[in-house]
């Protein structure tokens, strides 16, 4: 094996969270730069509502790997403590990335010697050519590609994954389909993490004498950055938009939201 390859690959991103089952192991190889997020065009995807659609960035340089926070919702944790924003900082074997506090994210990976890790990490897919580098053939494909890309990154719920239907937007600005955000507000993942120190006071009652209110444990949060849900707002104009442009777009489109629109109907029905 040339000496070249043997420093090409030489570290790893292990999963070590609650959700390592789901989350893949990722080989980094000297001189790439992969961007972490829930965005389908991050070189990383994790799906999850913890993770911002780009959430970080990995760099290597002069043999140093550095990771820095792309002023993600949730934030960016080394060791349990927080990395500041934009601020680069340079991993050294056994550190654990956590995207969002410790206490309380699902997803933490490790960062390893690669070959403590060979038998479990993949290897990134490389990147996507260059426009220039297309044969004119592909640019349809590629243009049909992008407008995917948006619909998965910026018109499609975080919840169910799919297009918005009759979008609302909460106080935080976070938006989700009506009929999902009312499913999370009584599912069981609705509980607003709070630290130890909060316990008691969560205890108390809805006052605390001075007029102040209490947040108890069951209060509805928003699922992505758990801020407390006080409002909520439905967004016409983007619902609008949405069936304006799957219209333009195919009638296996039209018809998957037809039903889709009609699934959620029955839901609020009930």
């Amino acid at each position: 094996m040339p000496m070249r390859d043997v420093f090409a690959t030489t570290h790893a991103l292990t999963p070590v969270g609650a959700d390592r089952q789901t989350l893949r192991p990722v080989t980094l190889r000297t001189g790439d730069k992969v961007v972490i997020g829930r965005d389908v065009s991050c070189d990383l995807r994790i799906d999850s509502l913890e993770i911002s659609r780009r959430h970080a960035i990995l760099n290597s340089e002069d043999n140093h790997w550095f990771i820095t926070d792309l002023e993600s919702t949730n934030g960016l944790y080394i060791n349990d403590r927080p990395v500041i924003a934009f601020t680069p900082y340079c991993l050294t074997i056994g550190d654990k990335i956590a995207f969002g506090p410790s206490g309380q994210t699902k997803v933490i990976y490790k960062f390893e010697d690669e070959l403590c890790a060979r038998s479990e990490a993949a290897v990134l897919t490389p990147k996507r050519k260059r426009v220039d580098d297309e044969p004119l053939s592909a640019a349809p494909k590629r243009q049909r590609n992008e407008w995917q890309q948006l619909f998965d990154s910026e018109l499609s719920c975080s919840i169910c994954q799919e297009l918005f239907v009759s979008p609302v937007s909460l106080n935080c600005s976070h938006t989700f389909c009506h009929s999902c955000i009312e499913q999370w507000k009584h599912s069981n993942d609705n509980k607003r993490r709070e630290d130890s120190d909060d316990d008691d006071e969560e205890e108390a009652e809805s006052s605390d004498g001075g007029g102040r209110p209490v947040i108890k444990r069951d209060t509805n949060c928003c699922p992505v950055c758990r801020q407390l849900i006080v409002s909520q707002n439905r967004v016409l104009v983007l619902d609008n938009t949405i069936d304006y442009i799957v219209e333009k777009w195919s009638p296996k489109l039209v018809e998957h939201r037809k039903r889709l629109i009609e699934e959620r109907k029955r839901l609020t029905a009930y």
